[in-house]
Formats: structure tokens, C-alpha cells, sequence
């Protein structure tokens, strides 16, 4: 056997026996490097787009993909992009619209797989309601109206399958629709469709059924259920009361119990009722300002108020039962914030002193039997936010010092450690609100100047909620360029997405910053 190939055996067996005893031994680790990489053609300003229509970008659930709307040619026509936030690709153009149409509205599908959106023409008034693969490919017309105004407010079913609509035929007739999400079929749901009672609306976690407001003779609400592909509603509850209104729709995660509040007055009810349909079940009446149900569909939470100011967070089993305060019971005055944690067994909320002004982030137990001051009293403040990580173990909060001045603080929901992600801001400096990132080993939040009366951010950092030091991974920008405020997410873990804004020539871009992976160095190389 010729010696080269001896040489070379000797050198496989002593990597494989340094595999087997010690491991592969590797050069230090280099500290974490991050890299910022443009994902968007340049953004124009996007005045001409209606409200509905988010300025800069969406993220698809996963977060691997954005879409955003773009007059990146400059001809005043905006069209409709994609791009994976890996940084790695170049964006695709969805759309190709003539000069005299306008995209009013889109929205992600839940797979992360579609887009619906919604176009106007500025001639006619016509409106048309597409899809289209994230990938690109022909656009799928869904439907189609010859009417002035605009209509297609749309929802996706969480299955990704079908789009639910609302198609205005005239002004006083609306109609409830629904189209599989990849053909044209539309079929009619319901013909009386109140106009104002789009919002209230929800489509069952299974996607089989959607849960809508309409009105009777005597202009009482009253909700129904149709089968998203039936025209088949049937009425599941009529107002208990002349007057008031519906409002808060939710779904138990297994589709079996929807829940909703009926306002009437200064109090509002709130009711269950099976999803196959029953006598509703009244859980509560109060002056509820809000509620959420826990991940695990065992008990509501529940801000309830006075007159003046919100004083009341309870739990209440869904099964029913009497309603347990969660908040010290000691006249201190309850802000609007709380969260409940992902496992389902603490609430987070914050207290709000009058004279000083003060806050006080406090948790408790699902059954209210754990109160845990979180922070200190801190004066001179009011409370910007309050979030729980992903794994339920740190609530994170940001308080608001004379208008401008801001601090994040993280604190274990078990009370044994509370500390500052972000150092104390100041009379010129400024921190923006925290994004957790989805591992829930750290916060991102962009800092910056007081120019004037408005917050210039300059940095994006990042800081573990564990305490350790905040680093910036996208070190100071200068030349007139800056961090958009609320444009910056947390799209997977250790990749953060922004929008990042050059006033010199007055545009506006999209960039992903990922963390760099460190070098690792083999010894024993066998060529």
C-alpha cells in the first residue's frame, strides 16, 4: 500500500481515538459577533395606503418570513413583497399592480404558507380580494365588487384553509361570506351582516364554525354560528336584555366553549355557551374593563373597575364559581396591565399609587394564594408594559420616568430576584419598550437621544433576563440614520428584525440582525 495512504489512516484513527477519550478539542470560542443584513427593497413613505394597512412589514407566525409594501421603483404604484428573514435571499415581488390600484389591506396566513390582500382601484371603486404563495406564482382572484366602498374585511381560519369576509352589496346590505383560500367559491354565510359588527366576530380553533353579531327587528344583537362551509346559521344567544351590545369573543383551545361579554350600562356579563349550541351560562357581572382566559381553558382573569379608576383582578373558574382577587386588598389602585403566564399558574399585574405617583409590579397564583411583590415602589412612574417570558419563570416590565426618562426591569414570578435589564435613562437619553425573544433568555430594546420632544433611537441591545450585561447588537448609527420606534420584533431566537431609516434620502429599509456563529477549529485535519 503506497505510504501516503498509511499516513493518512494513522490520521483517522488518531482523530477517532481523541473522539472516544477526549473529545475534539477545540480553539476558545470567539465572544458573540453580530451581523446586520438588509432584507427590503427601500421603502417609500406609504401615506396613500389606507389605515388598515400596516406601515413597514408583517411576519409570518414562524418568523421566518416577512411581507411587507414597498414603492421600491419609485413610480408610485406600491406593490406587494416577501423575504426570509435569514438575511441570505433577495426579496420576492408578489405583485404588479397598474398605476391606478392600491393594496388596502393584507394578512399572513397562520401556516406562514399564504397571503390574502385586499386592492382598490382609484378609478372605478372597485375592490378585489387575492391570494398568493409567500414563494410567488400567479395570484388566485378570491372574489370581486363593483361597489364604491370598501369592503373584504377578512380573517384566515387557523387551519390556513379558508378566508371569511364581509362583502358590501349596498350600503345598508351586508353579506357574511367565506372561499377556500387557494380557489375562487365563494358561498354566502349569512345575509345580515350588521355593519358595525365585524369585530364582532371569531372563527373556532378547528375551523369548522364562525361566530358573528347580527341584529333583529327590534335592533337587538344576537349571535350566531355558521359552518364555514354551509350557508346554514343558527342562532346560539339573543341579548338577555333590551339594549347593550356583544363584545370579546374567545374559543376554549379544544373548539367545545366560546366565551363573550355582554355590555350593558356601566356593567357587563360574562357568558359561556357550549360551541354545538345551549343555554349560555353567566360566569360573572361586573364593570369588566377586560379579560383573557389561561393557556390551560381552566379560569378567566379579569380587570373589573369603578368609576374612577380599576381596582379588581379576579380568577373565576370557566366552570363558574365565585370569582378570587388576585390584587392586594389594601385600596391601592390597580393599573390596566396583567399577564398570565404561559403554564397558567400566576398572573402578573402592576399597582398604581395616586399621591406619589408610583408603581408596583406584584404576582399571585391562578387561585390567589401566592402575593409576591415583585418590585420596589417606584416613584415618579407609571408602568409602559408587562410581559411573561415563554417559560413562565421571569415577568418583564418598563416604567416611565417625566415622560422620557425609561427603565426595564426583569423579576422571577417566584420573588427571589428582581434586576434592571437596562441602565437608568435620563433628561437626554431614552429606552424603547422590550421585545422578549422567543427562547426566553433575553430582551431586545432599542436606545437612543430626547431630540426635541420626540425619541431618536440610534442602538439596538440585547439583555439576558437573568441579569447579566445588555450588549448592543447593532452598535450607534450615525449619518441621519435610525431605528424606527415599534418596528423592531423578535422573529426567531437570536434574530432580530427592524426597520431602519436613513433621513438623508428620506427612505426607509428592513434589516435582520442574526448572532454570528463562533469559529471552531479542529486539530487533526486528514486531506
Amino acid at each position: 500500500m503506497p505510504q501516503h495512504r498509511w499516513i493518512a489512516r494513522l490520521g483517522c484513527i488518531a482523530l477517532l481515538i481523541g473522539l472516544i477519550y477526549g473529545g475534539v478539542h477545540t480553539q476558545a470560542a470567539a465572544p458573540t459577533s453580530w451581523q446586520s443584513r438588509v432584507l427590503s427593497k427601500n421603502l417609500s413613505e406609504t401615506s396613500s395606503l389606507s389605515s388598515f394597512v400596516p406601515t413597514f412589514y408583517q411576519l409570518s407566525p414562524d418568523g421566518r418570513q416577512a411581507l411587507y409594501v414597498a414603492n421600491a421603483d419609485n413610480a408610485g404604484v406600491y406593490d406587494l413583497y416577501s423575504v426570509d428573514t435569514d438575511g441570505l435571499h433577495a426579496p420576492v415581488r408578489l405583485t404588479s399592480l397598474p398605476d391606478q390600484d392600491t393594496i388596502s389591506m393584507y394578512s399572513i396566513s397562520p401556516d406562514g404558507q399564504s397571503v390574502v390582500y385586499r386592492v382598490k382601484n382609484s378609478v372605478s371603486g372597485a375592490t378585489f380580494l387575492y391570494s398568493q404563495l409567500l414563494s410567488g406564482g400567479s395570484a388566485t382572484l378570491l372574489d370581486q365588487s363593483s361597489t364604491v366602498d370598501e369592503h373584504f374585511d377578512f380573517r384566515i381560519s387557523p387551519d390556513s384553509q379558508t378566508v371569511v369576509y364581509r362583502k358590501l352589496f349596498s350600503s345598508t346590505e351586508l353579506a357574511l361570506m367565506s372561499t377556500p383560500i387557494s380557489t375562487s367559491q365563494p358561498l354566502t354565510l349569512s345575509n345580515d351582516l350588521h355593519v358595525d359588527a365585524f369585530n364582532s366576530l371569531a372563527l373556532s380553533p378547528d375551523s369548522r364554525y364562525v361566530f358573528f353579531v347580527t341584529y333583529n327587528d327590534q335592533n337587538q344583537p344576537q349571535i350566531y354560528r355558521a359552518p364555514l362551509d354551509a350557508a346554514s346559521p343558527e342562532l346560539i344567544a339573543p341579548a338577555p336584555q333590551s339594549g347593550g351590545s356583544f363584545d370579546n369573543f374567545t374559543f376554549t383551545s379544544d373548539s367545545q366553549t366560546f366565551i363573550y361579554q355582554f355590555n350593558s350600562g356601566s356593567q357587563a356579563t360574562l357568558y359561556t355557551v357550549p360551541v354545538t349550541g345551549t343555554t349560555p351560562i353567566s360566569l360573572t357581572t361586573a364593570t369588566i374593563v377586560r379579560f383573557e382566559l389561561t393557556p390551560d381553558d381552566q379560569h378567566i382573569v379579569m380587570l373589573t373597575t369603578t368609576d374612577i379608576k380599576p381596582d379588581g383582578l379576579y380568577s373565576v373558574p370557566l366552570s363558574g364559581g365565585t370569582p378570587i382577587q388576585l390584587n392586594p386588598n389594601d385600596g391601592a389602585l390597580l393599573d390596566s396591565f396583567f399577564a398570565i403566564a404561559p403554564d397558567s399558574q400566576h398572573v402578573a399585574f402592576d399597582t398604581g399609587v395616586v399621591t406619589p405617583s408610583a408603581a408596583i409590579v406584584y404576582s399571585n397564583n391562578i387561585s390567589g394564594t401566592a402575593l409576591t411583590q415583585l418590585s420596589a415602589v417606584i416613584t415618579n412612574s407609571e408602568l409602559l408594559a408587562l410581559e411573561i417570558d415563554p417559560t413562565s419563570q421571569y415577568v418583564v416590565f418598563t416604567n416611565l420616568f417625566n415622560n422620557h426618562w425609561r427603565q426595564t426591569f426583569s423579576a422571577r414570578l417566584d420573588g427571589t430576584s428582581t434586576q434592571p435589564l437596562s441602565a437608568p435613562a435620563s433628561d437626554s437619553t431614552v429606552i424603547g419598550l422590550p421585545v422578549i425573544d422567543p427562547s426566553g433568555a433575553a430582551v431586545i430594546y432599542p436606545s437612543g437621544t430626547i431630540v426635541g420632544s420626540s425619541a431618536v433611537f440610534t442602538q439596538l441591545n440585547r439583555a439576558p433576563l437573568n441579569g447579566d450585561a445588555a450588549e448592543a447588537i447593532v452598535p450607534s448609527l450615525t449619518n441621519n440614520q435610525r431605528i424606527i420606534e415599534d418596528t423592531y420584533t423578535a422573529a426567531l431566537p437570536n434574530r432580530y428584525v427592524y426597520v431602519q431609516r436613513s433621513a438623508a434620502i428620506n427612505q426607509n429599509q428592513i434589516y435582520v440582525v442574526r448572532e454570528a456563529p463562533a469559529t471552531v477549529y479542529l486539530p487533526f485535519i486528514v486531506r
